[in-house]
């Protein structure tokens, strides 16, 4: 089973009601200078992501912390995982 990190070199920043988080030394898609962590989930994603875990891992997560179906949980951190994918922020490989 697969299982995901996040990049070692983005850096997390906090700035009023928002987390934004910088690519670091690499680079995020065109027209993109930063990734806005929205919501308390995204940020609890993030910090989970800070140690290999499957998505069934990642969805127990969100699921016990946010008294969310496990559907629901399993779907989110799905589609955050791809928002991640998508602006090259997960580790290549875990």
């Amino acid at each position: 089973m697969r299982r995901y990190l996040r990049r070692r070199d983005a850096v997390l920043r906090e700035v009023p009601g928002h987390c934004v988080v910088l690519p670091g030394r690499g680079a995020l898609p065109p027209g993109v200078c930063a990734f806005l962590l929205d919501g308390p989930v995204a940020r609890f994603l993030w910090d989970a992501l800070g140690e290999p875990r499957t998505l069934d891992e990642l969805a127990d997560l969100v699921s016990d912390s946010f008294a969310v179906e496990r559907a629901r949980a399993r779907d989110d951190a799905r589609a955050f995982l791809d928002q991640l994918a998508a602006a090259d922020l997960l580790a290549n490989r875990a």
